[in-house]
């Protein structure tokens, strides 16, 4: 029971906080601030779908903006960008990450949701090669990598990039929420089966072994067991 961690006055102030009432119910989860985050997401989506609060037949849609420029991944040990490393920070963010502040950073970045389904989503790119330079460096990135990752891209630069970005929809998502579908599989152009095959266009297929090696690719079967 969480209410063992907090003192009558505690869960009194939390009480008043949320409004809640006698016969309601405060959810608390514990744990790093992403795993909570996404958790109590779900919680409230089940909640919602038990207690029949979701109107498949309503349109709603909201715009998120600002989002985070920066992330903290455990397994890499430094901070990676949320979205890529071409997103623009808002510019009053500008010298906040310049000055090596990643946590509080956030980006000229957005997602279209309908009915809390993400249908879209995009951002503002950089368009200044320092500000493009600088990301690069607060990513750890060196200039070797940058060169063997981007080089193409960057060297864009060298011709003038004026300001600009960009909107991608998923559209087998949108028609499926506006179907009031969990699955995207039947609103698929070529849909796959379990098996990541797609019987439409009879994917995958044999190789031919020209083009194999033509793009310098060995393939070793294993050995029948005798």
């Amino acid at each position: 029971q969480v209410g063992k961690f907090f003192t009558t006055e505690q869960l009194n102030e939390l009480r008043d906080a949320v409004g809640a009432k006698c016969g309601d119910m405060m959810f608390f989860i514990a744990g790093p601030e992403k795993i909570a985050a996404t958790a109590m997401g779900q919680l409230r989506l089940e909640v919602a779908r038990i207690k029949g609060l979701r109107d498949p037949k309503k349109r709603e849609f909201v715009w998120i903006t600002e989002f985070p420029m920066f992330e903290y991944s455990d397994t890499e040990g430094r901070y990676m960008a949320m979205h890529h490393p071409f997103t623009n920070p808002l510019p009053e963010h500008l010298d906040m990450m310049l000055g090596g502040n990643l946590k509080d950073c956030n980006a000229e970045a957005y997602d279209l949701v309908l009915n809390g389904v993400e249908i879209g989503g995009g951002s503002i790119r950089i368009h200044n090669p320092e500000v493009q330079e600088k990301v690069f460096r607060l990513l750890g990135l060196s200039e070797e990598q940058v060169k063997e990752k981007f080089g193409f891209f960057v060297d864009a630069f060298k011709y003038g990039a004026p300001p600009h970005g960009g909107l991608a929809f998923g559209l087998d998502r949108v028609v499926a929420t506006m179907e009031g579908e969990e699955s995207i599989r039947d609103f698929i152009a070529f849909p796959k089966n379990t098996s990541a095959s797609s019987p439409m266009d009879q994917c995958p297929s044999e190789v031919d072994l020209q083009q194999l090696q033509d793009i310098h690719i060995s393939v070793q079967m294993p050995k029948a067991a005798k």
